[in-house]
């Protein structure tokens, strides 16, 4: 993979990665969530929609976006899929190169958004 690049990759790769390398830090990420976190910051009420895999990384997402906050609504998912995950690695002249495993993260469906929660809020954001 060309450094700067970003590019979708298998589990099995994802797992190499992360086994191969010694991360720094282990956070949740993406705009949904950093919009999220951010907004939570300044006391607004904040809610997150979404899935996970039931593994260590899914139930610290979780953790995460309680400690930060944020109303988490976020299903745990038993699969042979893991929980999404995106390793951004950093070269030393700042290009971000990243790799992409979107795990349960594609399974979520229309149906699985709550109209009930949606109702809650005033703005709703949505991405993917």
């Amino acid at each position: 993979m060309k450094e700067g690049a970003s590019d979708l990759v298998s589990k099995e790769v994802i797992e190499k990665v992360m086994n191969d390398l010694e991360p720094i830090r282990k956070q949740p990420g993406g705009t949904g969530c950093n919009t999220a976190a951010g907004l939570a910051s300044f006391k607004a009420k904040v809610a997150i929609k979404g899935v996970v895999a039931d593994d260590k990384m899914g139930q610290q997402y979780i953790n995460d976006m309680q400690k930060y906050g944020v109303d988490s609504f976020i299903e745990k998912i038993n699969s042979t899929e893991k929980t999404g995950v995106i390793i951004v690695i950093i070269s030393p002249n700042g290009n971000r190169t990243m790799l992409a495993y979107p795990g349960v993260s594609q399974r979520v469906f229309f149906k699985r958004i709550d109209k009930d929660i949606i109702g809650n809020y005033k703005i709703v954001f949505s991405e993917g």
